[in-house]
């Protein structure tokens, strides 16, 4: 199953996220997939930004969801899962992915799908990808 980015913003965001991380993270399937949930939402971005190190491969999780607000259950419920992708140590209800809107939805099971397979080392995607 490929990776479908949710718009060409969405992936141009992702692939320069991605070149800006050590080479030792570039295939790391934990970091992938939380910056393709961050590409692939502004405000995700900015909650999680101050917290996700991907150049030192951390993520201060418990800090964030300290000092966070998250105004929407569907930005909350993204935050819960890329802690969840990074960290396997942290379980999400599937309840609260199921009652995401569509958008955000589509954007979590593609992170799962990122996260599960990975990311093949070029960077081949076909134009149905987006």
């Amino acid at each position: 199953m490929d990776v479908k980015y949710s718009s060409l913003d969405h992936k141009y965001d992702f692939l320069e996220m991605r070149r800006n991380l050590p080479e030792q993270y570039r295939f790391s399937k934990e970091c992938l997939s939380v910056i393709f949930l961050m590409a692939g939402n502004k405000e995700l971005n900015q909650k999680l930004t101050p917290y996700f190190e991907g150049d030192k491969g951390e993520f201060e999780t418990e800090k964030m969801f300290e000092e966070q607000e998250f105004c929407s259950s569907d930005l909350k419920t993204l935050a819960q899962l890329a802690v969840s992708l990074f960290n396997t140590n942290k379980r999400i209800d599937a309840q609260k992915l199921i009652s995401l809107g569509k958008e955000n939805f589509d954007l979590a099971i593609n992170a799962i799908v990122l996260r599960k397979e990975g990311i093949s080392t070029g960077y081949h995607q076909n134009s149905e990808s987006f």
